[in-house]
């Protein structure tokens, strides 16, 4: 037995430097789970020193498992400059990558290795270029993630809700309007900047032509603290689509996005008129499904004497 383990540390010796070799030529997701079969092997400083200069060397050639990559660094305890080197890594990605739904791995990687107030600053800036440039506005709410967990100033913040305001106003993709104000929200905007977001989303909600999105632009809208005019507003927007659609399907999602903005007796009742209207030329099948949405307008004591009932 004792002749068997002397022959141990050489092994493992032997295994550790297989493991060195293959980290610097495997596929990247697996270096967290290489770098834990290494320490499990009792590595020498300059064994870890080998894989951490691996790691390093791998961060600049795969963004992509940037988050992985810097989990698998505090176990193989880098050193201070080797921990500025990653964030110099991590930075200089973020600053030329044009596929920022890596951005928040980014951010995430790099806020674990505790950067300087000057280097949050430039993870900042990167963001904040990318958010005003970008092509892909349904990313907006990750980028808007991802810059707060940076501690951007007042002014920073200011300028990212700017970016968003303009892509709300201009946007022609309805479906896009509920993430943008989440991230706005997200970035305590003024009074004034809510009321502009609500104006753009009024717009949107009178003139888009795809009306199965009303209930989702009414979720954006209500969290932005209307007015009782521009509640009113909205709900003669949903009333108008109700009145006017071809579409009885429709119906449930318009009459849900209209009660959620509490509507007057009187529109309530236009509401139910519009509703009756569409029960006598509808398919059977939609019957149900009218009858649900009459529900949803009226007490139950009225239900029965509005239904067109036979003698």
């Amino acid at each position: 037995m004792i002749a068997a383990t002397t022959h141990w540390p050489t092994a493992n010796a032997t295994i550790r430097t297989t493991i060195l070799t293959t980290l610097t030529t495997t596929a990247p997701w697996l270096v967290r789970h290489l770098v834990e079969a290494l320490l499990a092997l009792d590595p020498t400083d300059d064994e870890r020193a080998q894989a951490r200069t691996a790691i390093l060397t791998t961060l600049t050639t795969t963004p992509e498992m940037v988050r992985d990559l810097v989990a698998a660094l505090p176990a193989l305890d880098p050193t201070d400059d080797e921990r500025a080197q990653a964030r110099t890594a991590i930075l200089t990605t973020l600053t030329t990558t044009t596929r920022p739904w890596l951005v928040r791995r980014l951010v995430e990687a790099f806020t674990a290795l505790d950067p300087t107030d000057d280097e949050r600053a430039q993870a900042r800036t990167a963001i904040l270029t990318t958010l005003t440039t970008t092509t892909r506005p349904w990313l907006v709410r990750r980028l808007v993630e991802a810059f707060t967990a940076l501690d951007p100033t007042d002014d920073e913040r200011a300028q990212a809700r700017t970016a968003i305001l303009t892509t709300l106003t201009t946007t022609t993709r309805p479906w896009l309007v509920r993430r943008l104000v989440e991230a706005f929200t997200a970035l305590d905007p003024t009074d004034d900047e809510r009321a502009q977001a609500r104006t753009a989303i009024l717009t949107t909600l009178t003139t888009t032509t795809a009306p199965w999105l009303v209930r989702r632009l009414v979720e954006a809208f209500t969290a932005l603290d209307p007015t009782d005019d521009e509640r009113a507003q909205a709900r003669t927007a949903i009333l108008t689509t109700l009145t006017t659609t071809t579409r009885p399907w429709l119906v449930r999602r318009l009459v849900e996005a209209l009660t959620a903005l509490d509507p007057t007796d009187d529109e309530r009742a236009q509401a139910r008129t519009t509703i009756l209207t569409t029960l006598t030329t509808t398919n059977p099948e939609m019957v149900r499904h009218l009858l649900e949405d009459l529900r949803l307008l009226t007490a139950a004591s009225e239900l029965l004497t509005l239904l067109p009932l036979e003698s």
